[in-house]
């Protein structure tokens, strides 16, 4: 990830037992201070759904995580697919 670059997260997540579930998606660096550069909160439910996260990296650091936040202690079953991170240019 590169300082002043443009980048799209975009992934496909359903959670079929359930009708909505709320969830996070955060970019951030992957060792203490876990500086997060990005984050979204979504809402899911039965249909597998494409979401998207846009953000400009206002940091170079090319070890950077995707975290996602499921919450419940896996209680709830989720089917999440076909993660991208592509740079984009306008």
């Amino acid at each position: 990830m590169e300082q002043g670059k443009t980048y799209l997260i975009r992934f496909h997540i359903s959670s079929p037992g359930s009708d909505e579930k709320n969830i996070g998606l955060n970019i951030s660096k992957s060792s203490d201070p876990w500086t997060s550069y990005a984050e979204k909160a979504f809402t899911i439910d039965k249909e597998d759904t494409e979401y998207e996260l846009m953000f400009t990296a206002t940091q170079s650091d090319a070890r950077a995580r995707i975290v996602f936040s499921i919450g419940d202690n896996g209680t709830t079953d989720m089917i999440l697919h076909t993660i991208q991170w592509m740079e984009v240019e306008f």
